[in-house]
């Protein structure tokens, strides 16, 4: 299944489960919007979800109509933004993402490893590995207009929880982590609470 569905739906369950029942925004939806689309269909849950590349962002509107959830999903286009400047002010159970984790110079480990074969907006996060990641961090936590209740990312190992935690530390004390195993893939859920 692509994407591998298992993973989305126990990262969908742990989010349903630990945010409030305010709305959610998920960051980077993708082609699929199958996290959103799982939200807003087994959980009953408003999303906001963004897309930054513009063949993705048309194939999660169609996904999004198809199953006949526009009134649960909003899909904004992204033009880089992250939050600022894209997600309207208001207050959010919780801010998701499935981030981007390669940075410019390791791609080719992307097309090695996995044979991938996406757009590079779906792996390739900034100069650095985790750079995006940590700007969706700060943020999810200094915006002013928004306030999240809760800020989550899933990440491929252990080492990037604990950068990206120790990363947080600026802005808050408050952690949980998951570990998911579906099949031979491994993800990692960190839930931070503002």
């Amino acid at each position: 299944m692509i994407p591998t569905l298992g993973i989305r739906f126990a990262y969908a369950s742990i989010i349903n489960r630990y945010a409030s029942k305010k709305p959610l925004v998920e960051i980077g939806t993708g082609a699929s919007a199958a996290i959103s689309i799982i939200l807003a269909k087994k959980f009953n849950r408003i999303i906001i979800a963004t897309e930054l590349n513009d063949v993705s962002y048309q194939s999660a509107m169609k996904n999004i109509a198809s199953n006949q959830l526009e009134k649960q999903i909003t899909l904004l286009k992204s033009n880089g933004e992250i939050i600022k400047g894209l997600i309207p002010k208001g207050d959010y159970g919780a801010i998701i993402s499935y981030p981007p984790i390669y940075s410019r110079g390791d791609i080719h480990l992307a097309h090695k490893k996995r044979g991938w074969r996406g757009v590079e907006t779906e792996l390739i996060g900034g100069n650095e590995p985790l750079e995006f990641s940590k700007k969706l961090i700060k943020e999810s936590f200094t915006t002013e207009e928004v306030n999240f209740d809760t800020v989550s990312l899933m990440v491929l190992n252990k080492s990037q929880v604990s950068e990206l935690i120790n990363y947080s530390k600026e802005f808050t004390k408050n952690f949980k982590v998951f570990r998911i195993i579906a099949g031979t893939r491994e993800r990692w859920i960190i839930l931070q609470n503002t």
